[in-house]
């Protein structure tokens, strides 16, 4: 159990400074590229869930993601699959993450936006990037977390 809550606190912890980072060093809505015509910094305030949802729902927002994340801090304290911990624990960290910054400074900060193919992605954050890594985990080995019904809880 330690090891995942170091991961989860680990993940809190390096969303918190990068984001801390890039707004000390990067002015609003400016733009740089990291990698010329692939990833960019540019830092933009969100103030709902992902791209702007709830935007004016702030106490619904905050119920769902308490919700949420009660559900996932269970199934992180009864399963003994090490896939679904390890998708549970980055999908925490990040909603974690974003929650620090909707409730402390009243919109989330995102600042990594990715150009693939001419296509300009909504800009996102560390926590974003945990979230979708957790649930590629989850998808990706689906069949061995419920293969097993032993391994679950």
């Amino acid at each position: 159990m330690a090891l995942w809550i170091i991961v989860f606190l680990s993940s809190v912890i390096l969303d918190q400074a990068t984001k801390q980072f890039v707004i000390s060093k990067v002015q609003w809505e400016d733009s740089f590229p990291v990698i010329n015509n692939l990833i960019y910094i540019s830092p933009e305030k969100n103030m709902g869930i992902h791209i702007g949802l709830l935007r004016n729902n702030k106490i619904i927002y905050l119920i769902l993601i308490l919700v949420v994340l009660c559900l996932l801090f269970f199934v992180l304290l009864k399963s003994k699959n090490i896939h679904l911990k390890s998708s549970v624990t980055l999908v925490a960290g990040g909603i974690t993450g974003n929650l620090i910054d909707f409730t402390t400074k009243k919109g989330v900060t995102d600042f990594l936006n990715f150009n693939l193919f001419g296509l300009k992605l909504p800009n996102c954050n560390l926590a974003d990037l945990l979230i979708v890594t957790g649930i590629v985990i989850f998808i990706y080995n689906f069949s061995s977390i419920f293969k097993s019904h032993d391994d679950l809880f």
